[in-house]
């Protein structure tokens, strides 16, 4: 299980999000900070996610359909996966 509070914060870095808050997993339980996402540069076929001193190897196909909860539990499809987002850029 996962829990996402209403309100999700991190610092974006080159490869992934650190210093999360507002996501947990329940394994064993027991709910357990999510603390960084992370992918493989140059990219390869896993997302990394920190929990303490634990990390979990997850592959990317699992995640290329994004999925809404609904009040009841199921899972409805949003949106066509997203393959590749461009880099933002400022000036």
């Amino acid at each position: 299980l996962t829990y996402y509070d209403t309100s999700i914060t991190g610092v974006l870095r080159y490869g992934g999000i650190e210093d999360l808050k507002g996501i947990q997993v329940r394994r064993f339980l027991m709910w357990f900070d999510v603390e960084a996402i992370k992918v493989d540069l140059p990219p390869s076929d896993f997302v990394y996610f920190e929990v303490g001193w634990i990390t979990k190897k997850l592959r990317v196909e699992q995640f290329q359909i994004v999925r809404s909860c609904e009040e009841k539990g199921r899972f409805e499809k949003l949106s066509a996966p997203v393959k590749e987002i461009g880099l933002l850029i400022t000036e």
